[in-house]
């Protein structure tokens, strides 16, 4: 019976109570924001997505920091090409980036800058997870777990074979 944890969670679960289902909640950095239907995950509170909250900052990356990310990309490549080794760049989306278009607060946008293209002009070897990942969400339940921001084993698994597809 730990209070530092009881009270957050009896305070949070008032305020959603409170409120009703159509609210987004921040807490301690992690965002619980209503899905608009409750098939993507199998937990009971199905019809919620879990993220970090900083994941809504992704969009207000500068221009100038993606693109020196992008050269610093390309130097290592290149480093690692005169060494006979190949770079593959693989970013993987966070979880309220894949399920944003099943937010019913937040239709549109992605989550974070679309940086797949950005790689490719920029000649960076790259696995665009984010676009795949979108297009899985609907039909697997549990890409992500539910109550964490981690992918689950068939995510683990959709993201192996996606990048087996890229490099071999």
């Amino acid at each position: 019976m730990d209070a530092a944890y009881l009270i957050p969670t009896a305070t949070n679960a008032t305020r959603m109570a409170w409120a009703g289902d159509n609210i987004s909640i921040s807490s301690g950095g992690v965002m619980n924001v209503p899905l608009v239907t409750g098939k993507l995950f199998s937990d009971r509170k199905s019809n919620r997505l879990l993220y970090y909250e900083e994941d809504e900052t992704k969009l207000a990356w500068s221009r100038k920091d993606i693109m020196a990310a992008v050269v610093n990309l390309k130097r290592i490549q290149g480093n690692l090409a005169t060494k006979g080794l190949h770079l593959v760049v693989i970013v993987v989306p966070d979880k309220s980036s894949v399920y944003r278009m099943y937010m019913a607060n937040k239709a549109s946008g992605t989550g974070y800058p679309n940086v797949f293209e950005q790689l490719k002009t920029a000649g960076v070897n790259n696995v665009n997870l984010l676009s795949y990942f979108q297009q899985a969400a609907g039909n697997t339940v549990d890409l992500y777990l539910p109550n964490d921001t981690h992918l689950s084993i068939q995510g683990y698994k959709l993201m192996a074979s996606k990048v087996a597809d890229e490099i071999f």
